[in-house]
This record gives C-alpha cells, sequence and structure tokens, in this order.
C-alpha cells in the first residue's frame, strides 16, 4: 500500500557504500576531505597546466602582445602591468590550491594537514612531495574523514596520459642532448660508441 503511494518521499541511496565501508567522492577544488596517491598526481598536474597556460598568456602581455616589449621606454604599459598582476595572482593561488593538496593528502595518511607547509623548505619539500606520491592512505575511515571511492576511469586515463606526456618531454629533450654530446664527442677526437 505504501509502495503506491504518489505522495510519500522519494528514495535513494545517500552514500556509496563499496566493501562494506563508508565513501565519499572526492572534489577537486574542495578544502576538506582525503585523496588518494592518484588523485592527488592528476589534480597536481592539471593545477600545472592551468599555472602554466595563464602564466603563458601574462608572459606574453608582458613581453610584448602590443609588439613594445621590454626594451623600450614605453614597454611596460598597460598591458604589461595586466600581465605582472595577472602572473603573481596565478603564482599565488597556484600554490595555495597545491598546499590544499597536499593537505588533503596527508589526511589521507591520517596526518595533520599543517605538515604540509614543509612544501614551503626547499629540499624538504622534495622528500615530503615523494611520500605523499608513494605513501599509502589508509583503510577505511580515519580522524579526518571517509575513505575516498575508488579511482574513476577518467582518474586512471588522465594518470596515464601525463606519465606518457612526461615520458614524451623527457625523451623530447633527452635525445638531442644525447646526439649533441656524441656529436661534440666525436669532434674533440674521443670514441664514439656506434648506434
Amino acid at each position: 500500500m505504501n509502495e503506491h503511494n504518489p505522495y510519500r518521499a522519494p528514495e535513494s541511496e545517500v552514500s556509496v557504500d563499496i566493501g562494506g565501508g563508508e565513501h565519499y567522492q572526492p572534489k577537486i577544488f574542495s578544502v576538506e576531505g582525503r585523496i588518494g596517491r592518484m588523485r592527488y598526481w592528476v589534480y597536481s598536474i592539471l593545477v600545472s597546466f592551468m599555472m602554466q597556460f595563464v602564466l603563458g598568456f601574462g608572459s606574453a602581455l608582458i613581453l610584448g602582445l602590443t609588439g613594445s616589449g621590454l626594451d623600450s621606454a614605453a614597454g611596460f604599459d598597460g598591458f604589461g602591468v595586466v600581465g605582472v598582476i595577472l602572473s603573481v595572482v596565478t603564482v599565488v593561488a597556484a600554490i595555495a590550491v597545491s598546499l590544499v593538496f597536499v593537505k588533503r593528502r596527508l589526511n589521507d595518511v591520517n596526518q595533520s594537514g599543517w605538515i604540509g607547509l614543509i612544501m614551503l623548505v626547499p629540499i624538504a619539500n622534495l622528500v615530503l612531495g615523494l611520500y605523499l606520491l608513494f605513501a599509502r592512505g589508509t583503510v577505511g575511515s580515519n580522524k579526518y574523514g571517509p575513505e575516498p571511492v575508488p579511482n574513476s576511469t577518467g582518474v586512471k586515463v588522465a594518470f596515464v596520459l601525463s606519465l606518457l606526456l612526461i615520458v614524451a618531454v623527457v625523451t623530447a629533450i633527452a635525445v638531442p642532448a644525447y646526439s649533441g654530446y656524441l656529436e661534440a664527442a666525436s669532434l674533440q677526437g674521443f670514441e664514439v660508441p656506434a648506434e
């Protein structure tokens, strides 16, 4: 009788329950919650690409979208000022968003987000960054919230594509550099191994 009542409240699952535990769907720009290793990588790469794009646009404004450049007396015109302001705001915003990602990743390994301030210290930030990339998150809920849902196909594809892009960039830089090294070595009379 209650199933056919047109005035009853709609029913739906409020939370995603995978494997019997409490889970939640992370949102990219949320300040709260936890993110796993793969999401941390993908979110960080995404913010880095967005920052590089905006900085490129800001540099174009500074260096001569107007054709004046920095070498002329009137070179630092209104577009240049806008470019500098845009660049500074972009860098500050990227640092703030990156620190939020670090906080959420630290929360995933059941650590305080305040440890993330180490990312502002040279050398120590490399150690913490490697830890965040490789440390396994807490299974199930911890004091910072429930475990995030497993990675979606989109996150996995973005992860693989970002790794392939990094390999392609490193290869594009390393192969010509190695070829130049071999050429310079042969010109100086050193024996170069056959390819």
